[in-house]
Order: structure tokens, then C-alpha cells, then sequence
């Protein structure tokens, strides 16, 4: 028995679960294979390279759904989904594709509309909804790593989120959170760090709440910058900074600053 390419359920009498095509449309009830083979679509991708605005090492080609005739055909321009065919120097790359997609979405990993079709030699081509499409002509500007960096989209592979959170704090700009959880008398108890390199951050608040190093400690400590560690310090620092810029604060230092400079001022 057959396993559904969208949801991976048990097929009765066809290729696809009803389940399956009504995540396509709602109106649909059978899907025909797609009219090219795997090396045919390989093909295509070459030819249409030039038009696909999706770069990639990856053969893709844009495709739509024609509800009226339950079939996707390619087109140059308005496509809703990329297809990903099968290729000779890696053998069920679609297939893997899906299935880590799965494991994304499986822990909390928002993932567009993607499962597999088959083709009329009967492999699998792997299909992705685009994200960057909404409604009938509005598209949603998209750039990768290597444009946030203000590099070439050649050297999108060799960029990395890393490389995009150095630049942003060398920049100035905000990027994660960190929530530190304390006790009513103001001692730190946990903290929470949502971002990338989450656990590598955490190792410095280990030694400070098992070390019991106090925060003024480490708000005071100098971080390598730009890099990820300066955000621990941030943190601690807005911890102290209602307290430093406070009005009370404030107060003392006017009247502070106010005597001694009545006391520098020469007496007639």
C-alpha cells in the first residue's frame, strides 16, 4: 500500500490521500503526475535558469497549481511553489529535503506548505510553497545572509547567521533576547536566552549563578566585540541602569556637582 507524499498516511487506491490534496486546495480530489521526468526537469531548470529569482545549487523550477485540470505546470512568472527533481550526483536529496522539513516543523520551526509529487517516471520531486508570495501579485522582499553582510548572492553558502549577529552588534542593532528571572530581593535566579548560540551564552551565566559572581561583576567585565558574549554584559548593565540614572541619583549628583562648584568660585 501506497504512503501519501504530503502526509505520509496510508493511500487507498491512489497515490495521493484525500488529506494530502485538500493541503493543496480544498477543492481538490486527485492530482496527475507531473509531465516531465526527473531528467527532464533538470533540463528545464538549466533553460530557465536565468528567469528563476530563487539562487541555489539546488535544480528549481517555478510552478504553479491549475485547480481546473489538478495538475502543476511550470511557469516563468506568478509561480506559487519551487520544485526540487531528483538529480543523478545525489541520489533522494527531495526526499531528504522533505523530511528535515518535517523535523523543523516537528520542534517549533514555522515551515511553509512542502511534501513530494511524483513525476511521470515516477520518482519524487520535492514541492515548497512560497513564502515570499502573497495574495495574487504582491511579493515579499526576501534577502539572505550574504546580502545582509553586503556581499555578493555568490557567497550565500559561506555566510551564516554568526557572521550576520557580529555585524549587527558592531552596527548597533538589536538582534535575540535574554530574560533574567530574579528573586524579590533582586538576586538572579535563571536566565533565558532565545537566539542563535542560546547555549554558548548560558555557559557564562552558569559560572556567574553557581560562582555567585555578582552582576556588577560581570556588567563592569570587558567582552571581546563585536561578538555574541557583549550581549551577557548588556544585560547585566540595563539590570543597573534604572538605578544609576535614577532621580534620586540624579538629585545627589546636581547637588553634588553644585557645592563644589561654589567651593572652586573665589570669594571677594
Amino acid at each position: 500500500m501506497r504512503r501519501c507524499p504530503i502526509t505520509y498516511e496510508e493511500c487507498e487506491g491512489g497515490k495521493y490521500s484525500l488529506k494530502g490534496l485538500k493541503k493543496l486546495s480544498p477543492k481538490m480530489t486527485s492530482l496527475k503526475d507531473f509531465p516531465l521526468s526527473a531528467e527532464e526537469q533538470v533540463r528545464e531548470t538549466i533553460s530557465r535558469a536565468a528567469k528563476m529569482s530563487i539562487q541555489g545549487v539546488q535544480p528549481k523550477l517555478s510552478v504553479r497549481l491549475n485547480l481546473k485540470n489538478e495538475i502543476f505546470e511550470i511557469v516563468d512568472t506568478g509561480g506559487r511553489y519551487i520544485f526540487k527533481p531528483q538529480t543523478k550526483n545525489y541520489r533522494e536529496v527531495p526526499e531528504n529535503e522533505d523530511v528535515t522539513m518535517r523535523l523543523a516543523k516537528l520542534i517549533g520551526i514555522d515551515a511553509p506548505l512542502h511534501g513530494l509529487v511524483y513525476p511521470k517516471d515516477d520518482t519524487m520531486t520535492y514541492f515548497i510553497q512560497r513564502f515570499d508570495r502573497v495574495g495574487r501579485n504582491k511579493k515579499i522582499p526576501v534577502e539572505d545572509f550574504a546580502q545582509l553582510s553586503g556581499k555578493d548572492r555568490a557567497t550565500k553558502y559561506d555566510s551564516s547567521m554568526e557572521q550576520i549577529i557580529s555585524l549587527s552588534l558592531a552596527e548597533g542593532e538589536k538582534v535575540g533576547k535574554i530574560k533574567m528571572i530574579l528573586d524579590e530581593k533582586e538576586k538572579p535566579l535563571g536566565v533565558q536566552i532565545l537566539g542563535p548560540q542560546a547555549g554558548e551564552l548560558l555557559n557564562e551565566w552558569v559560572a556567574v549563578l553557581n560562582g555567585k559572581v555578582k552582576l556588577s561583576t560581570l556588567a563592569s567585565a570587558v567582552h571581546p566585540y563585536p561578538t555574541l558574549g557583549e550581549i551577557n554584559k548588556r544585560v547585566a548593565g540595563a539590570f543597573f541602569s534604572p538605578k544609576i540614572f535614577s532621580d534620586k541619583v540624579k538629585k545627589g549628583l546636581k547637588f553634588f556637582f553644585h557645592l563644589k562648584g561654589r567651593a572652586c568660585e573665589l570669594q571677594e
